[in-house]
C-alpha cells in the first residue's frame, strides 16, 4: 500500500468515494486529497482544505436585532474573506442567531460535527 497526495488531474478517481463533488466546490490550490492505494486502487481518502473561516460572532446585547449593524458586520467580514478567497468561506455556528445570519447569506448547512485537531 502507498500513501500519496492525489493530483487534481486524478480527482476523477474519487468517484468511488464520498468526495465526488470536490472538483466544482474548491480551487485545486486550496485542497490536498490524501489517498491510500492498494495496487492502484483507492482504499482510503482524507482531504486537507485551506479555508477561510468565519468565527467569533458577538453583538452587544443593546445592538442585537439591529439589521443594519448586522449587515455592516457581515459585509466587512465578506470583504476580509475576499482578500484570500473570493468564492466561499466556512462558518461554524453555536447559536440559532448565527445560524439565521449564515442561512440568510446563502450558507448551506453541512451535516457534520466540527473538531479542532492539533497538528
Amino acid at each position: 500500500m502507498i500513501t500519496r497526495v492525489l493530483p487534481p488531474e486524478e480527482w476523477h478517481k474519487l468517484s468511488v468515494t464520498d468526495m465526488t463533488n470536490i472538483g466544482p466546490a474548491f480551487r485545486p490550490e486550496d485542497v490536498q486529497i490524501v489517498v491510500v492505494e492498494d495496487e492502484g486502487r483507492i482504499v482510503a481518502t482524507l482531504g486537507a482544505f485551506r479555508v477561510c473561516h468565519l468565527e467569533g460572532l458577538w453583538i452587544d446585547p443593546e445592538y442585537r436585532g439591529n439589521a443594519g449593524m448586522a449587515r455592516k458586520l457581515m459585509k466587512g467580514a465578506v470583504s476580509a474573506v475576499r482578500k484570500w478567497n473570493d468564492e466561499w468561506a466556512y462558518g461554524a455556528s453555536g447559536t440559532d442567531h448565527m445560524n439565521d445570519i449564515m442561512q440568510r447569506m446563502g450558507g448551506v448547512k453541512m451535516p457534520v460535527e466540527t473538531f479542532v485537531i492539533p497538528v
